[in-house]
């Protein structure tokens, strides 16, 4: 009996971002690239600024500042 399809997505790092990536729990990478995947989905969901949400991200226009994140764990109970 065969196993469902999984589709899997491989993208090749550099040595330095692998080892930054190490600080990521065992068991939380697939949870959390899931999550930046889904929301890459959502912002490339509309046809007419697609191309230019790839184009700002390619070229690091676009990045998550850490401030939001300062202001989500603040605000935690």
């Amino acid at each position: 009996m065969s196993l469902p399809y999984r589709p899997r997505l491989s993208v090749e790092i550099s040595v330095e971002q692998f080892k930054a990536l190490q600080v990521i729990p065992h068991g939380l990478k697939k949870p959390l690239f899931s999550a930046i995947i889904n929301n890459l989905i959502n912002l490339l969901s509309e046809p007419d600024t697609r191309h230019k949400v790839i184009m700002a991200i390619v070229n690091e226009q676009f990045n998550l500042p850490k401030e939001i994140f300062e202001e989500i764990i603040i605000k935690e109970p």
